[in-house]
């Protein structure tokens, strides 16, 4: 499809890393390369550093995992927006809502059927979350009301809520100093209450 990015789980690639490479040193490295964030030439240069260290420039899952980095890496992931997801938390919740469908001794019949039962509730929900988003105004409770009036605008209410969280969460915040840089200032804060 093009215009949607499909991200690998990290959940799954740690497994496989773990089962193609069978080095705990590795896979921890691989982890580190999949979720820290960094510039591209950083994770091209952090790669080929672990691949050569480790002498794994003939394994071909770690080949095919280099062509795909596209899919997995922060570093090639940066800018692409997934409303706040973790790499894991697709495949988790939609295996969790699955589960509440399936059962492990089905006919292929009966598989079939109850996965289309799921995949109905999974859209009658988000056309739920649609028009609520669209034809209802949320009470604005937040002490920034014209951010959370803007966020009330371009977000579902899901995304809503988990946003009046960050809102509330930085009320608990207090400013400590600024440092300017050429290109940005650098705050430091401190949450009130918690001068560590």
């Amino acid at each position: 499809m093009s215009g949607y990015v499909h991200r690998l789980c990290c959940w799954h690639l740690e497994r496989n890393a773990q089962a193609n490479v069978k080095r705990n040193e590795f896979t921890s490295k691989f982890r580190q390369l999949m979720l820290n964030p960094m510039s591209m030439e950083e994770f091209d240069r952090d790669w080929f550093s672990i691949v050569y260290d480790l002498g794994l420039e003939q394994n071909s899952w770690v080949e095919k995992m280099y062509a795909k980095r596209r899919k997995w890496t922060e570093a090639y992931l940066k800018g692409t927006f997934f409303a706040g997801m973790r790499t894991t938390q697709r495949c988790e919740s939609l295996n969790s809502h699955l589960c509440r469908f399936v059962e492990q001794k089905l006919k292929l019949y009966d598989f079939i059927r109850q996965i289309h039962r799921a995949m109905y509730c999974i859209r009658h929900k988000e056309v739920q979350d649609e028009y609520e988003t669209n034809h209802t105004a949320p009470v604005l409770t937040t002490h920034l009301q014209s951010i959370e009036k803007h966020a009330s605008e371009i977000y579902t209410r899901n995304v809503l809520k988990w946003f009046r969280m960050e809102i509330l969460g930085e009320a608990t915040l207090i400013m400590l100093g600024c440092a300017k840089t050429a290109n940005s200032n650098i705050y430091i804060l401190t949450k009130f209450q918690h001068p560590e």
